[in-house]
């Protein structure tokens, strides 16, 4: 396996399980793995790294210990609304503020076109939820629950919950979980569309990175360019508009002119499997 120097952080583990997978694993089990500062902003650059480095062709998240990611962590929470009360926003530190690109570097990260697989271990509540509802593929434990309780709390969802849940679940569906910020279970949330596969908890990661493996055998050039693809599909309101976005798109054009076309359709006259090359040139 190629030698990757991968970077530390204190509240988010790194990994890689098999070749080109890189692991993502939220390591705040005292706090069921809910977010402060530190935490949005690590996984921030974490995913920009996962973005500019080439090496890496599928992430997958989780958590650890048994629960997924319990969202914001309040206490941080409260000492932010204390220091908005009497601080210009200006003035307040940078680890206090959002990222640039949502809840924990996600949420509104448009930008990221290669393979996120949420493996949701346990409960995935709030911010948690919405990692979820950021991520291409989720796999969930059968006793997980998922959902977005900030209005008991007084709070909304406003990264990405109260947004991209209608577009996954359906209206009446988003606007029971967000009204009630009651969760649901894990079958519900395959029912609901909102998880791909619901195993036993001890399989969570397992079955998860079986689908990252299964990513790894086909082109990393097609499967960056059919994820931009279905990102136009959501953000642009005519489907005939995003499909010729699409075609005109750097990641299309990168597929057609890489090495990766060629040698798909070589192996499959000569009957054989790929032999991928990394990610043509953007």
């Amino acid at each position: 396996m190629e030698e990757v120097k991968l970077p530390v952080f204190s509240t988010i583990k790194l990994s890689i399980p098999i070749p080109h997978c890189l692991l993502i694993t939220l390591n705040r089990p005292e706090s069921r793995n809910a977010f402060d500062g530190i935490t949005h902003w690590a996984l921030n650059s974490i995913l920009n790294y996962y973005e500019r480095t080439d090496y890496f062709r599928v992430a997958v998240l989780t958590g650890s210990g048994d629960v997924f990611c319990a969202g914001q962590d309040l206490k941080f929470a409260s000492r932010i609304a204390e220091i908005a009360q009497t601080e210009p926003y200006k003035s307040i530190p940078a680890l206090l503020k959002p990222t640039p690109n949502g809840w924990g570097g996600l949420s509104r990260r448009p930008t990221l076109v290669k393979p996120l697989i949420s493996a949701v271990n346990g409960a995935a509540l709030g911010g948690g939820c919405e990692l979820a509802l950021s991520s291409d593929i989720v796999v969930i434990s059968d006793t997980a629950i998922i959902g977005l309780p900030e209005v008991k709390v007084g709070l909304y969802a406003p990264w990405s919950g109260t947004h991209f849940l209608p577009r996954t679940v359906g209206l009446q569906r988003s606007k029971q979980m967000i009204m009630t910020g009651d969760p649901i279970s894990a079958h519900t949330a395959k029912l609901w569309g909102l998880a791909n596969r619901v195993v036993p908890r001890e399989q969570v990661l397992p079955e998860a990175l079986k689908i990252a493996a299964k990513i790894l055998e086909v082109s990393p050039d097609a499967t960056r360019a059919v994820k931009s693809m279905a990102i136009r599909s959501m953000t642009t309101a005519s489907w005939m508009d995003a499909s010729r976005e699409g075609e005109t798109s750097r990641e299309n054009d990168a597929m057609y002119a890489g090495e990766n076309r060629a040698e798909g359709v070589k192996s499959f006259v000569e009957k054989r499997k790929p032999s991928w090359k990394g990610y043509s040139k953007l």
